[in-house]
């Protein structure tokens, strides 16, 4: 599940240097196989799991990170700028549209009234 907490980077650019669960699990598991002897089995099977929970951490952080610079923060860019001039543009255009609609309908009533005129 993404969290995000786990954005490198937040609003006012301080960056993320908090360890994943996996890297926490790793460097336990680690650690672990380190009290109970290298040498051992179960010591050494604990090291093993323990560097591979690491690397799954530290490749989970940079799919993120990835995923962060590739998408989220194209789009932030986009809804910081470009957005609001489009929300701009598009209350003016609104407004244009509203004021053709208006002035039609001024010159409808004028054609009609020069109809009925003459008659």
């Amino acid at each position: 599940t993404f969290m995000f907490e786990n954005v490198p980077v937040d609003k006012i650019g301080i960056t993320n240097t908090r360890l994943s669960n996996l890297e926490y699990l790793g460097s336990d598991m680690i650690e672990a196989g380190n009290e109970f002897g290298a040498e051992t089995p179960y010591g050494s099977a604990l090291i093993r799991v323990g560097q591979t929970e690491k690397s799954l951490g530290e490749t989970e952080r940079d799919y993120i990170r990835g995923g962060h610079s590739g998408l989220i923060a194209p789009l932030q860019n986009f809804l910081d700028s470009d957005m609001r001039n489009i929300i701009r543009s598009r209350k003016v255009l609104e407004n244009k549209r509203l004021d053709l609609d208006a002035c039609k309908t001024k010159v409808r009533k004028c054609r009609a009234m020069t109809i009925q005129t003459p008659q």
